[in-house]
């Protein structure tokens, strides 16, 4: 009778051997032979549990976080609950950064907090291991339930404490998860994981000098922390400073060649230099490492529009919408490449759940409006564009929509429409005037 972690019909004995001699292997220090034969295991029994873990700790323990998270959500698929393989996902994707997607937890099998001694995990591991479950699952407020439940067993856990910050930073709770972040901190000053989480939460607040601050402190405590040097890229991105950005990806990279996200944020900075082609290339890569990065849809389909090619774009947003639906500008960029290519019944239904997810994102509603006024919608149109400009006074491209509109509209007096031309003036002709410079044309 095969094992309970090995598909009926495989060859148990051949899997056996096959673990067994790929076990032997990376426990020698041999991890370049143990990989293939734990693949070629897989491949006759894709759930095998034992293989799936083994070949994830090898791939984590020399950097390849991506590809741990690759095999580790293959076998999540069949067991969901396996405290092991969640355990194993939280530590890879802090590795990479993902934070906001890492519960940062010790094993199961340590003591967690100190109060009274240590409490030893027998008294809280149900509820520890509950809470990463859901909170792997992005049932984020049951798993804080459960992590408090924990925290009351162990008030000091600097780990407890951590997880709930993710969990709260999840929930959009800022204040509490950076107070959950300070507090293991007070317990933990040096440690990088906690430095770079409470960094991801100023970025969050818009305070991004302290978040610097807060992730240069971790690289010092860890030169080695590819998700920090990630992190200070973006940070340096914020602020149009491309060069010093574009050293921390590739920093990044150095440490850990598979990184699928130093890939992916190298490749939306080649983008934003105009760069396509190698923006291009950089994010496909990103994808081969890391199918699942919903963001890297995203950006590849941002540079195939830029290169004219909107069908292939078009395919990118919607893989980037089936892996995360509820992002709103993936939407938008959906509904802008339907619009160019004149299907604009379905642009508008993107824009407007584009809208529906970020009510207040001007942009947002000035695209939907360019939309409604290409439809001949001109009144429905010119509500839209003086939503985006109630939002955002300075968006010029809602105020530029907007005058055309009104131009085309049928029924409006002239007045009116000279009226809003005098207040564009106003607000925008005539704080320019500084500018204006005599020229020099000779009137003969």
């Amino acid at each position: 009778m095969p094992r309970p972690d090995v598909e009926q019909g495989r060859g148990g004995d051949e899997v056996d051997a096959l673990y067994e001699t790929a076990l032997a292997h990376q426990r020698a220090g041999r991890d370049q032979v143990a990989e293939p034969l734990y693949l070629a295991l897989l491949a006759l029994a894709p759930r095998h549990r034992d293989a799936h873990l083994q070949l994830a700790r090898l791939r984590l323990g020399r950097g390849d976080a991506d590809m741990a998270i690759t095999g580790l959500r293959q076998l999540l698929e069949s067991s969901a609950d396996d405290a092991a393989a969640l355990h194993l996902l939280a530590q890879a994707q802090q590795a990479l950064g993902h934070v906001d997607n890492a519960a940062g937890l010790d094993s199961p099998g340590a003591p967690i907090g100190s109060s009274g001694g240590g409490v030893q995990n027998t008294d809280i591991g149900r509820d520890w291991e509950a809470g990463l479950a859901l909170f792997q699952r992005g049932r984020f407020v049951e798993a804080r339930a459960r992590f408090v439940a924990a925290l009351r067993a162990a008030p000091d856990s600097e780990h407890l404490l951590n997880a709930l910050g993710n969990v709260a930073r999840a929930l959009g709770e800022l204040d509490a998860a950076e107070e959950y972040y300070r507090r293991a901190l007070i317990r933990c000053p040096h440690e990088p994981i906690f430095l770079n989480n409470l960094g991801l939460v100023l970025c969050d607040r818009g305070d991004h000098g302290a978040a610097h601050a807060h992730f240069m402190r971790a690289l010092r405590a860890r030169p080695d922390y590819a998700g920090a040097w990630i992190n200070v890229g973006l940070n340096l991105q914020r602020e149009d400073r491309l060069d010093e950005a574009e050293r921390c990806y590739r920093r990044a990279l150095e440490l850990v060649p598979n990184l699928a996200q130093g890939y992916a944020n190298l490749g939306a900075l080649m983008a934003l230099r105009g760069r396509e082609q190698e923006a291009e290339a950089l994010l496909r890569h990103a994808l081969v490492l890391a199918p699942g990065l919903a963001e890297a849809h995203d950006d590849l389909g941002l540079v195939l529009s830029t290169l004219g090619r909107d069908e292939a774009a078009i395919a990118c947003f919607q893989i980037a919408l089936r892996l995360q639906p509820q992002y709103a500008q993936t939407y938008s960029d959906l509904g802008n490449a339907q619009a160019r290519l004149g299907r604009l019944d379905e642009a508008l239904i993107n824009l407007e759940r584009a809208c529906a997810l970020a009510p207040r994102d001007a942009a947002l509603h000035s695209n939907r409006a360019n939309v409604l006024k290409d439809l001949g919608r001109l009144d429905e149109a010119i509500a839209a564009f003086e939503q985006a400009r109630a939002l955002d006074l300075d968006l010029i491209q809602a105020e530029s929509g907007l005058l055309f509109t009104l131009n085309y509209h049928p029924d409006l007096p002239a007045e009116s429409i000279y009226a809003a031309y005098r207040d564009y003036n106003r607000r925008h002709g005539e704080p320019a005037r500084v500018h204006w410079r005599a020229h020099g044309n000779d009137s003969n």
